[in-house]
This record gives structure tokens, C-alpha cells and sequence, in this order.
């Protein structure tokens, strides 16, 4: 009985030092409680700053998107190339102007049979006018000449429409020189003399020519050039009921250097 009683005892005394150090274990010291518990606030708080500094750099990301996209948007009047334009999200709006002035002098004294040099000046070209794109597949253009010599007068040198939505393909209506050769695909702006050469004139006045009423279609890379054109009467011509029709075209393809045609 003694027996039994000691191992009761015992297993007791066992028992209780166990959950005492249980109870250790499960109660820390109140000072470390109280750093664990601050050092886990301050991690939050680090959380919660992160948090919103991630907030910050995307709502400053988004007001600058937003304002590129406005600027983008927007109206913006620029000097490109050197003309005048006004832009939008869907349209491009330039001013176009081309002035050359001849003037001559000829000091001459009386000539055998009367010729006369005839001293004198004229605008050869006053061009005013304006050109853009509009919907993105649109393009125009319209120009009037208020120059001229001899018996030409004031006239549009070109008022067109051109859809481009077929590109590299481009359908051009309305009035406008139709490209017929190299010389006469040359701009008035970029010619070596005020006039073309005559063989160029020849060949323009029977179907080309600025304000010429034709119907393009027309393609070309930076290798090859293709058109075609239906031609009518020139603008300001007096009207007919069995006016001028012609075909123009025209073909040109550019070889790369060492690069062999066939």
C-alpha cells in the first residue's frame, strides 16, 4: 500500500512540473510581449506605407497618361516643313504657298526690222492654298493660281480628294497635273528654270497640266512608281458637250546599285 502510494505521489509530483513548465512556456515575460507586439505594428505600418506609395506612383502614372493622351488629343498648331498646320486626333490642316516673280529689262537701241525685246514683269506662279488629311484614309488638297503669262489667267492649279485606305494603292479625284513623265512629276517649286522644258509643256498640254479634271489610281514603294489616269478638259475651259478624254499612264522602277533587272 506504502507502495503504491509513493508512485502515486511521485506521479504526481511528475505531472505537476510538467505543467509548470507548460506554464511557462505559454505566459513570456510581459516586457518581450510588448516588443513583439510594437515590432508587429511597425511591420504593418511599413506594409500600410508601401501600400500606399504603390498607390501614389500609379495615380501620378495615370495623371500623366492622361495628360499625353489630352496633349495627344488636343489641337496643336506647328511649323512643319515650313508651312503652317494645324493638327487634331484626326485631321491635318497646312497652309501651301508658291510666289515666282520674272521680271526683265532690255536696254536695247534701235534694232534692223523693229524688234523689240518687250521689257516686262509678271508673277509667273501666285499659289495660295491649303492641303491635310482628315479620318485617316483621306487626303486633299486645293490651290488656286492667281499668276500667269500671256493669255493665262487666274485658274485652280489643283482641287482633289485622295482615299488612301488601299495603300500602297491611292485613288486620287478631282483636278490635278496626272503624272506623265519625270520631267512633269517635277514640283513648280523645284524646277531649275521658271519654266519646263518645251518638249515637257508639249507633252502636258495634250492631256496633263495643273488643273487638269482627271481620275487617278496610282501605287508605289520606294522601288517602283505605277499610274493611271483618266484626263478631261482643264479647269476654267468653256464647257463642251464632247469635251477631251484621254489615258494617261505612266511607269518607273528604281534599281538598286550591283543589282542585276531580270
Amino acid at each position: 500500500m506504502s507502495k503504491l502510494t509513493t508512485m502515486l505521489l511521485a506521479g504526481t509530483a511528475s505531472l505537476a512540473i510538467v505543467s509548470a513548465a507548460q506554464a511557462g512556456a505559454s505566459d513570456p515575460n510581459p516586457a518581450q510581449a510588448a516588443n513583439d507586439a510594437k515590432l508587429q505594428q511597425l511591420e504593418q505600418d511599413i506594409q500600410d506605407l508601401q501600400g500606399q506609395v504603390q498607390d501614389l506612383k500609379r495615380s501620378t502614372g495615370d495623371q500623366y497618361t492622361d495628360i499625353q493622351n489630352q496633349k495627344a488629343n488636343g489641337i496643336k498648331v506647328t511649323l512643319n516643313n515650313g508651312r503652317p498646320t494645324i493638327s487634331g486626333p484626326d485631321f491635318t490642316f497646312s497652309l501651301r504657298s508658291l510666289v515666282q516673280f520674272d521680271t526683265a529689262y532690255y536696254g536695247q537701241s534701235t534694232i534692223p526690222g523693229g524688234l523689240d525685246f518687250s521689257s516686262g514683269s509678271n508673277f509667273r506662279r501666285a499659289r495660295f492654298g491649303f492641303e491635310g488629311t482628315a479620318l485617316d484614309n483621306w487626303s486633299y488638297q486645293f490651290i488656286y493660281d492667281f499668276g500667269g503669262s500671256g493669255v493665262e489667267g487666274s485658274t485652280i492649279s489643283s482641287a482633289y480628294i485622295q482615299y488612301d485606305g488601299l495603300a500602297p494603292v491611292h485613288i486620287k479625284a478631282g483636278a490635278f497635273p496626272p503624272p506623265e513623265s519625270f520631267d512633269d512629276s517635277t514640283s513648280a517649286g523645284d524646277l531649275t528654270f521658271l519654266e519646263r522644258s518645251q518638249p515637257a509643256d508639249l507633252e502636258r498640254s495634250i492631256a496633263g497640266a495643273d488643273g487638269r479634271k482627271a481620275f487617278d489610281a496610282y501605287a508605289y514603294d520606294d522601288r517602283y512608281f505605277v499610274s493611271a489616269a483618266y484626263t478631261m478638259g482643264l479647269v476654267g475651259d468653256a464647257a463642251t458637250y464632247d469635251q477631251q478624254q484621254a489615258f494617261v499612264g505612266r511607269a518607273a522602277y528604281r534599281r538598286a546599285a550591283g543589282v542585276p533587272l531580270w
